[in-house]
């Protein structure tokens, strides 16, 4: 299962619009596979409210390791907008981006794993770190694996073997997404707790993989508006 989540405000508050679904400009579809433009989720399909500006949609995935185009229209205040995104499906059941002897061998370089990564469940680890950086809606990845996937990959796992998991969790907690010796970098609002290890960030960062999920709409003219809403 895939899910599209959207907040929006209003003067950085959290608003109910008038109705929000998933169409795009043409009305052709709500979510498509990019792979064959095949349409997955039709044209016109309400958004399931969670709480006041805050709504979710979630589908079932045709096949795993997917990438979808979707559009968000939404109605407020008598105007329309709309808000293009893409999306990573979910993985194929047992797809990892890398397997157990390519961890070893980059653990091999990586200093200060050998005593956590040797005698663990190697594969657990993999699939528990790939699960976090594919779920947190920090980054969207291609569909084919890459060796910045991979590094990226091995970095969560370093991270949820040598940190402490009270630590992990207070840090999640409090919306810390990456920490270092020279600070925090703290969630937006609309994404989830989870924390991601500092080198993952950079990687994903300089890959390109970061995007963003929320709509804003700040107190401007009416001209104004329509030229500075982003997604």
């Amino acid at each position: 299962m895939s899910t599209i989540t959207k907040k929006f405000y209003v003067d950085d508050v959290l608003t109910a619009p008038t109705s929000i679904v998933l169409s795009d400009p043409t009305g052709a579809f709500g979510v498509k596979r990019n792979d064959t433009d095949a349409v997955v989720v039709a044209d016109g399909t309400a958004m399931t409210l969670v709480d006041t500006g805050h709504y979710t949609y979630t589908f079932a995935d045709p096949a795993g390791d997917l990438t979808y185009s979707y559009w968000v229209e939404i109605v407020y205040g008598g105007e329309t907008y709309r808000f293009e995104g893409t999306l990573a499906g979910a993985s194929a059941a047992g797809s990892l981006w890398a397997s157990t002897a390519e961890a070893d061998a980059y653990f091999l370089t990586r200093f200060g794993i050998s005593d956590y990564w040797t005698g663990t469940d190697k594969t657990a680890a993999l699939t528990t770190a790939q699960a976090q950086l594919e779920g947190c809606g920090y980054f969207t990845f291609p569909t084919t694996t890459t060796d910045t996937m991979k590094n990226m990959l091995y970095e969560q796992v370093f991270m949820l073997l040598t940190v402490d998991p009270d630590i992990r969790l207070a840090l999640q907690a409090q919306g810390v997404i990456r920490a270092n010796v020279v600070g925090e970098t703290y969630q937006d609002r609309e994404q989830p707790n989870v924390a991601i290890a500092p080198l993952a960030w950079t990687l994903g960062e300089q890959a390109g993989y970061l995007g963003r999920q929320a709509a804003f709409i700040r107190s401007l003219s009416r001209t104004e508006r329509t030229d500075t809403i982003d997604q």
